[in-house]
């Protein structure tokens, strides 16, 4: 009994273009969503990877009451291979870095301490999720270690049937 929206970037880059049909760059993505946050008393932001980064990105430019994120990428940046090591898509997150590169939302970490209310739920043998979620922090941040390697999260824990419980727990208020 709530109302969804979802927002889905098909072009692959990382929200960083903004959400395709309603937004053209982040800070007007995150003022349609404020619009569309108007009259609702709880607001949970969720997503998976790039979805994640986008999840916790959009809650810290526009104050949603929670956000879930599964295996969040963190980071856009040059950091991203330095210090993670982490070389997954990087043909495209170079295009990013390319189209974007004053963009001040390449690296969550700038934004630390974050000040939502975030769970970061990674997959504790995946070493570059374990990475990225471990980089981010705040004082209502809070990790969730999964016994799993699987960079798919959220769709593991769907098919384990835990994520529905997840989402319920948040939506109800007793997510912590």
């Amino acid at each position: 009994n709530v109302d969804k929206l979802f927002v889905r970037d098909l072009t692959g880059m990382w929200y960083q273009g903004g959400i395709p049909g309603a937004a053209s760059d982040v800070e007007s993505s995150a003022a349609y969503l404020r619009q569309m946050m108007n009259g609702y008393d709880t607001t949970v932001f969720l997503g998976c990877s790039a979805g994640a980064m986008a999840a916790i990105l959009f809650g810290e430019l526009t104050s949603p009451s929670r956000v879930i994120a599964f295996a969040p990428q963190s980071v856009l940046s040059e950091e991203k291979e330095k210090n993670i090591g982490d070389y997954r898509w990087f043909g495209r997150i170079r295009e990013i870095r390319e189209r974007w590169s004053e963009s001040p939302y390449l690296d969550l970490a700038s934004l630390c301490p974050l000040k939502s209310s975030i769970d970061i739920h990674f997959p504790r043998d995946e070493r570059f999720d374990r990475r990225h979620a471990k980089r981010l922090h705040g004082p209502h941040v809070r990790h969730v270690e999964h016994d799993t390697d699987s960079h798919v999260l959220a769709m593991e824990l769907r098919d384990r049937g835990a994520l529905a419980a997840i989402v319920e727990a948040e939506l109800s208020g007793t997510g912590k």
